[in-house]
């Protein structure tokens, strides 16, 4: 059975076999440390296991993002649990499908604002007294009561509710600005770098370190530099995507920028230029953040986590777009042959 037989039917194994292959591991793969892959290779059956079975109970979560999902999570968080590390990989599986009911023409907006008070009412509840209706609301309810079972959930809890309520305000706005006048780069980045902020600020109960509230502040100031490169990555990645989609990108609003001001007829230069743009503007936001995270200290070292994160989505992002990954997968291993065995069964180190 090939590895693209595998990822769909035995993901577990079909990643370890990705690995050990040379080809498909540069054309996937983010640079990993040894400790990262050695906690891939260890949790990964068993966070797919639990983070697979969970997604199986909900029809409206999508289980296409969940290796390369399982994939980030544990190289973010790996110095913790395996339940910590699954709980991770169901919010980024649910974060995805709640992120797509903004693309479903066909689902009333009626229907969509009820599934966002629902979920805003049981972020907002104290732990044991939330109501839930929905799929969405249940799955929801149940990555809250994870979280609320580490003992600085109390604390951090404001912070899981304004998170939330900034991945709406980022989804929503972009969805909206996708038709009529273009916002400007500024503005637009703004808003859609809200979208990225939960991977890391949902993160921080997992830890249980009392220390990072004191640091809440500059913690939130580091998701938001992590966030924003990381959108901007995500943007460089999923152009010809959301150009299809029609959804709007950093990349086409600097474009249209630059085309409202320069030669009209020079279209191929106006790329380039607009990518360099974006690009800067990614690389400005990373620096960005590892200067903010010199400046935290915590014993759980929670700021190493969320910069891990954000290069290791940087880095997925310059090789294929995550909503994409199985199927791209897939084509891949079908058009390599015999290239696309393994050139080796001992683990290849990287610093």
């Amino acid at each position: 059975m090939t590895t693209a037989q595998n990822i769909l039917e035995s993901p577990g194994a079909a990643f370890r076999a990705l690995l050990r292959d040379d080809r498909l591991r540069a054309q996937y793969l983010p640079p990993l440390s040894t400790e990262q892959v050695q906690a891939i290779e260890e949790y990964l059956p068993s966070v797919l296991d639990a983070a697979g079975q969970w997604v199986s109970r909900f029809p409206e979560l999508n289980p296409a993002t969940l290796v390369p999902a399982t994939l980030l999570k544990i190289g973010q968080l790996y110095p913790l649990a395996v339940r910590d590390i699954t709980t991770a990989v169901e919010w980024e599986i649910w974060v995805f499908a709640f992120d797509d009911l903004f693309d479903q023409e066909h689902r009333a907006f009626s229907e969509t604002s009820k599934i966002i008070d629902e979920c805003y009412a049981i972020a907002i509840a104290r732990p044991g007294t939330e109501q839930a209706r929905s799929g969405f609301g249940v799955s929801f309810l149940e990555i809250k009561d994870a979280l609320a079972a580490h003992r600085t959930f109390r604390d951090l809890q404001a912070a899981f509710v304004g998170t939330l309520a900034w991945m709406i305000d980022g989804v929503t706005w972009v969805e909206q600005n996708a038709r009529g006048p273009r916002p400007s780069f500024d503005e637009y980045l703004y808003h859609a770098g809200h979208a990225f902020w939960h991977p890391f600020v949902w993160s921080l109960p997992l830890f249980d370190d009392e220390a990072i509230s004191t640091e809440l502040s500059r913690f939130l100031q580091l998701a938001d530099q992590c966030a924003r490169a990381c959108r901007l990555s995500n943007d460089l990645r999923t152009l010809g995507r959301e150009l299809r989609e029609g959804v709007l990108n950093g990349l086409t609003i600097r474009l249209a920028e630059l085309a409202a001001s320069s030669d009209a007829g020079a279209t191929r230069q106006l790329r380039k230029n607009a990518e360099h743009y974006v690009r800067a503007a990614m690389l400005k936001e990373r620096e960005n953040a590892h200067a903010t995270a010199r400046t935290i200290t915590t014993p759980s070292a929670a700021e190493a986590a969320f910069i891990r994160l954000m290069e290791l989505s940087i880095e997925t992002y310059e090789r294929k777009d995550v909503r994409e990954w199985t199927a791209s997968l897939a084509r891949s291993q079908r058009s390599g042959g015999e290239r696309g065995a393994p050139t080796s069964t001992r683990r290849r180190k990287r610093g």
